[in-house]
């Protein structure tokens, strides 16, 4: 199922089938794909320059997207996801850009993991559940990030259950889980 397309660079057409990116790459033999992360398609996206391009959690911490931040210090940023899976969802991400969570540098994976007990210890305070859980998925958006979902049961720690959440009650939320920090 096709979710959306679109041509950000003149060599690329970008398909987001289900969860998996192909890539599709015009060459004077018509077109080839390539899955995300493969070697061929990940050599030609290093070559074009496409790897330079700020992500939307890049373009989040800069200000350029709002959001609803939560913490913030100088490697590690964290927000409300804007489609939670249950109330408090928070995202926490490393400033500098990295794609797959298992491409960190230790210590800044490490930190990472420090930074986000400190914003699920807020998370739970604030809001009413049994413990908060950590999802880590990695192909929503090419950042590494980790998901502090707040659950009742192993039940809810599903993407299924995500859905949109209006503005005002993402604002309040952040201000209460703040408030615990």
């Amino acid at each position: 199922m096709i979710v959306n397309i679109f041509r950000p660079a003149r060599e690329f057409v970008i398909f987001f089938i289900s969860v998996f990116t192909v890539y599709f790459i015009e060459s004077s033999s018509g077109f080839k794909f390539y899955l995300k992360n493969s070697s061929k398609a990940n050599t030609i996206i290093q070559d074009s320059g496409k790897e330079n391009m700020a992500t939307l959690f890049t373009k989040i911490i800069s200000g350029e997207i709002p959001c609803h931040k939560i913490l913030e210090d100088e490697r590690y940023f964290s927000f409300l996801d804007i489609r939670p899976i249950n109330p408090g969802h928070t995202l926490v991400i490393p400033k500098k850009e990295v794609d797959y969570i298992f491409d960190i540098e230790d210590d800044l994976l490490s930190g990472m993991w420090l930074f986000s007990k400190k914003v699920a210890r807020a998370i739970k305070k604030a809001v009413l559940c049994q413990r908060v859980g950590i999802m880590v998925a990695g192909l929503e958006v090419s950042h590494a990030h980790i998901h502090l979902v707040p659950f009742q049961s192993i039940g809810d720690l599903t993407f299924a259950r995500a859905k949109s959440a209006d503005d005002a009650s993402l604002a309040r939320l952040a201000a209460e889980i703040v408030s615990f920090l």
